[in-house]
């Protein structure tokens, strides 16, 4: 479904590029379990570490996408 060696963001809320760069390989991998390759990363703790951009509400926006305030 997806060219992984040419993905494109063609998302109506995107801001940036709509052609990206080619997906890389993860350079560590999270499992459920201890890892020897990675023994600083206790397993058990989930497989889906993330951060991002947080989300902000402004009231004086007039966006139709924004999201409602208990996001902020």
């Amino acid at each position: 479904k997806f060219n992984c060696a040419a993905p494109v963001n063609n998302s109506p809320n995107n801001t940036g590029l709509t052609n990206l760069p080619p997906a890389k390989a993860a350079t560590v991998w999270y499992d459920y379990h201890a890892s020897e390759e990675f023994p600083e990363i206790d397993g058990g703790q989930g497989a889906a570490p993330m951060s991002g951009p947080f989300y902000h509400y402004d009231a004086a926006s007039t966006s139709e996408r924004k999201f409602p305030e208990y996001y902020d």
